[in-house]
């Protein structure tokens, strides 16, 4: 897809010179660790009086619009939540910049968020997945009126599933083909009817393992979302949508686990019939994306794993929800 940042295109720093560039852009004396990152290049970094922090070295098609747009979404949600840390903070440069310009790409320090991500935590309850619900609701009402003037162009954008469907379902086996046909046969229908619904900048990506959970073991609750990265302009419905998708991963009944977050998304952001009719086939198409993209970013970086971290998950749930 044109003007998208490429996953071989990714940054390559060594952990030196991540330190390197902390100490000179940002004073800081750490230690990096390595992140997993789709297209660009994270580093968490510990410092030596045991501060945590987050590097993050864009993609060079990355702009710096958009990640101003990331920036300003953070600062509204942090805002929203009554100034909790619910999100990451950037951090300036001893010259004070939000956004230090490198010879290809930018470079930002972000606050660590503190958290055990969805993913990582068992039980699901129903009590969190509504909680979680909640949350994506007061995240959306947060990032209404947000300028979409410079949002990029992504792959994840689920308003261009065909494209994604034509360019990576000959990537497939043929039964992994058969298996996506009723998804991507519906989604020209799914798509035109989306066109009429509530329209803003989103999350775009409020999958299990950018969701963080904190609180009581026995009283666990929605504690932060990372990874702006990946917002653009679209419906609404949509963040509330691929929250589904996730949550279904891995679930002896996924549509009940679904239906929690719904309840809760609906009790703070209520919902209008024409959205709740393409919940589902809007999660459904989310996952045959996250199988489609899976198969795309393998051929073009398969030293990194983390591109298929969803991808045998998804398959699953793709069979049991089919």
């Amino acid at each position: 897809m044109s003007g998208h940042p490429e996953v071989s295109e990714r940054p390559r720093y060594s952990l030196d010179e991540a330190a390197a560039m902390a100490a000179d852009y940002f004073a800081l004396a750490v230690r990096p660790e390595a992140l997993p990152s789709e297209r660009d290049q994270n580093f968490l970094l510990h410092s030596e009086d045991g501060d945590r922090y987050v590097l993050k070295i864009a993609n060079p098609g990355e702009t710096r619009a958009s990640l101003e747009l990331q920036d300003q979404a953070m600062q509204r949600v942090a805002k929203a939540f009554g100034n909790r840390a619910v999100c990451p903070r950037v951090l300036p440069s001893r010259k004070g910049e939000a956004i230090v310009a490198l010879a290809r790409g930018h470079l930002r320090l972000l606050s660590y968020l503190p958290g055990t991500p969805l993913a990582g935590f068992r039980p699901h309850r129903g009590e969190l997945l509504a909680d979680l619900g909640q949350f994506l609701a007061r995240l959306d009402q947060a990032l209404v009126g947000l300028d979409t003037q410079h949002e990029p162009a992504l792959l994840w954008d689920l308003e261009r599933a065909g494209q994604i469907f034509a360019e990576c379902c000959p990537l497939l086996e043929p039964g992994q083909r058969d298996r996506l046909a009723p998804i991507v046969n519906d989604h020209q229908r799914v798509q035109a009817r989306l066109a009429d619904l509530p329209r803003q900048v989103i999350h775009n990506d409020a999958n299990d393992h950018n969701i963080l959970v904190g609180g009581d073991r026995w009283r666990p609750r929605i504690t932060g979302i990372i990874d702006f990265g990946d917002m653009l302009g679209s419906r609404a419905v949509v963040d509330l949508a691929i929250a589904c998708a996730y949550v279904m991963l891995g679930k002896r009944d996924p549509l009940a686990a679904a239906s929690q977050v719904v309840t809760g998304y609906h009790r703070v952001r209520p919902l209008s019939e024409a959205e709740l009719a393409l919940l589902f086939p809007l999660a459904m198409a989310r996952l045959a994306m996250a199988v489609c993209i899976a198969a795309r970013q393998s051929r073009a970086a398969p030293e990194v794993a983390y591109l298929r971290i969803s991808e045998a998950s998804a398959w699953r749930a793709l069979k049991k929800l089919s």
